[in-house]
């Protein structure tokens, strides 16, 4: 069977006017992912990436550590859910949405949109729940139909935990859960063929595990 691998972007811009950007440490951290697997011998047949600027930055430097020869493919089926929108949208029933400073905020108060969000009895919003599913579900069914050897895909925390979740067949709670501790450049793993896909790692950052590096492990 072909290994798919789910790769968050690295660490964004949180609380800057362009959050869709890498932060200094966000770079640094896909570069080393992309060591990783060069030392790991992990040669990558096809590199996709959402259409976001955080997760096509990400995909470029983990090229560029030398999985050069990858064919490159930007799927707009593995972006985001519309978070902003989202946070804006909801805050006129939790206020405490509107202005989320600090990370330990964001954590707390994001589940209570998402459940909201979840079922699916807005229209007043640019993507609906059901919609962000079947695009994620549409985006790995390409995949399966139409890539072989080892595939990465550069995407971000909820819609690699939504997937997961369809992958493993987990609640809501859990989804909600596992999104809200994807870590930066963490890798999750898959076998696949153009009938099933079996998860058999979750959320790895051995990128990271050295004890200089302890430190650049980030879930925002």
């Amino acid at each position: 069977m072909a290994q798919l691998y789910w790769v968050r972007h690295g660490q964004a811009s949180f609380g800057q006017s362009n959050y869709d950007q890498l932060s200094s440490l966000g770079y640094q951290q896909a570069t080393w992912l992309g060591e990783h697997f060069v030392e790991q011998g992990v040669v990558f047949d096809h590199i996709l990436s959402g259409s976001l600027q955080r997760q096509m930055q990400t995909a470029e430097n983990i090229m560029a550590a030398g999985n050069t020869a990858a064919r490159r493919h930007v799927n707009p089926d593995f972006n985001e859910y519309p978070l902003t929108e989202l946070r804006q949208h909801y805050a006129k029933v939790f206020p405490e949405l509107e202005h989320l400073t600090a990370p330990t905020e964001f954590i707390t108060k994001l589940p209570l949109a998402l459940k909201v969000w979840s079922s699916d009895s807005d229209p007043d919003l640019p993507e609906s729940w059901s919609g962000f599913q079947q695009r994620l579900v549409n985006g790995l069914e390409d995949i399966q139909s139409t890539c072989t050897g080892n595939v990465l895909v550069v995407s971000s925390a909820g819609a690699i935990a939504t997937i997961l979740s369809h992958i493993m067949g987990l609640s809501f709670d859990s989804l909600v859960h596992l999104n809200l501790n994807i870590k930066n450049t963490s890798v999750s793993q898959c076998y696949f063929d153009p009938q099933q896909c079996f998860a058999t790692q979750v959320n790895a950052t051995p990128h990271l595990e050295q004890p200089s590096r302890m430190t650049s492990r980030t879930f925002i």
